[in-house]
This record gives C-alpha cells, structure tokens and sequence, in this order.
C-alpha cells in the first residue's frame, strides 16, 4: 500500500508540475450562425475571434440573367449579412470570386467595385460551373461585433 501512495503522490506532483494541455487552455473563441433548420447545410457566417468568415453567396432569384444584376445581388446580400453582425464592406480584407465566365470580369469588376468606398480587400478570381449562376463571392473580414 505504502507503494501505492508513494507512486500516487509521484503522479499527483508530475501532474500539477505539468503545463495545462491545449484542451484545457483558452483558445480561439468561434460562433455559427445560420445553420438551423431541416434543410440547413452549412452556415452564412462563422466569427472566430475578431474574424468573421461568409460562405459563399449567390445571386437572389430576383438578379436576372446579367453578370452585373448578378454581381449586385450577391454583393447586397454580402453588405447584409455584415450588417446584422455590426460589420461593414470596408471591413473586408479578402473575397474570392467564382465565376462561370471569367471573360466576364470587366461586367462584374465596376459592380463590385462600387461596394468599397475606404478599403478595396484583396481578391481572387476562379472559374468555376456554378450550374447555371454567373457569380459566387465569398469573404472574409474584421469583426467589429454587435
């Protein structure tokens, strides 16, 4: 028995003498949102520390067949979905652009562009079927919070 406990209090020290684990320390705080419902796949948005992250985002139904009806679509309900968490466009620092024709870019670049009136974020542009949508845009922005 006295082995026991003498191997017990060598444990009991080593622990306490031991840096926390990475479980039991702090580490990035992360909220979802968007992600109820039967249907729901993914969510629109998820803030990890000062960082809030959007899927990608397409045009509404009511955008029309134009890259630039389209564009605009997108980029509203972008500046939307910000707007319920206290961000705004200028806030973005990084956006990528799926697109099914990347000849396009001239129709979609003054659209876009409009949306930045301080900060114009870092982009890339992929070409991509998108089944039958011109434009996909997702970004990545600094969390200003609520």
């Amino acid at each position: 028995m006295k082995k026991f406990l003498a191997l017990a209090s060598v444990f009991v020290f080593a622990a306490c003498a031991l840096p926390q684990s990475a479980t039991a320390q702090a580490g990035p705080k992360a909220e979802w949102f968007g992600v109820t419902g039967a249907n729901a796949v993914l969510a629109n948005a998820v803030i990890v520390d000062n960082i809030i992250y959007l899927s990608g985002v397409t045009p509404g139904r009511d955008a029309g067949d134009t890259v630039e009806g389209q564009t605009r679509s997108v980029m509203d309900r972008i500046k939307a979905t910000l707007a319920e968490h206290g961000t705004t466009m200028d806030d973005i620092i990084h956006c990528t652009v799926y697109m099914e024709d990347l000849a396009q870019r001239p129709q979609l670049n003054p659209v876009y562009a409009s949306y930045f009136t301080v900060n114009r974020p870092v982009r890339s542009a992929v070409e991509v079927g998108l089944g039958g949508v011109g434009v996909e845009i997702e970004c990545t922005a600094v969390y200003r919070g609520n």
